[in-house]
């Protein structure tokens, strides 16, 4: 049988929860801009680091987009392939992204670095605005302002008028609000 997507992203989940450094939370198939891309894994620290899976079942032929969209959202990203896909995938990817090759053995997901993740310079603040719910984009509206956005701006309305803040607030304001989405979807369950 061929090692899936869920065996790798339940081992991946694993593996990051044993970890020395542990993340505050993990989030499964997150949309950024706009639903236009899915990151597979994202674990937040006081970053998000996104982890794309590409197993023996997929193929890279969305890669190139996703490599696009993750490139504007996420500090830091790493791609997990199998052999199958790792010297097509490195030829496609930025050499800041890691990479982590996968392999299953004896029943179990087996994972090796291949190459360490660097921090990514190529972050757009609307990029990030552009992936939070609108509820979030009010409370940085608010704490910004001093005051709550018109109830009939839509979610780009009120990106656009956060245009003008600073990677680093952007990537802040994104790390704070997956790790309290995921909160708040905890306590719906």
């Amino acid at each position: 049988m061929a090692l899936d997507d869920k065996k790798i992203r339940t081992a991946l989940k694993k593996r990051l929860f044993l970890a020395r450094i542990k993340p505050l939370s993990i989030l499964d198939e997150l949309g950024v801009e706009n639903g236009r891309a899915i990151a597979d894994v994202v674990a937040v620290y006081k970053f998000c680091h996104c982890f794309e899976i590409k197993s023996e079942l997929d193929s890279l032929n969305r890669l190139d987009r996703q490599t696009d969209f993750y490139n504007r959202t996420f500090e830091k990203v790493t791609l997990i392939v199998t052999e199958k896909h790792l010297e097509a995938a490195i030829e496609k990817i930025p050499e800041f992204w890691g990479v982590i090759v996968v392999r299953e053995s004896g029943g179990r997901v087996i994972f090796r670095n291949f190459r360490k993740s660097g921090v990514n310079k190529n972050i757009d603040p609307m990029a990030i605005l552009s992936s939070l719910w609108k509820e979030e984009l009010a409370q940085v509206y608010n704490e910004i302002y001093q005051r709550n956005p018109p109830a009939s701006w839509s979610r780009d309305r009120i990106s656009k008028e956060l245009s003008h803040i600073s990677v680093r607030f952007a990537l802040d304001i994104f790390a704070q609000a997956m790790s309290t989405r995921l909160q708040r979807k905890l306590l719906i369950i």
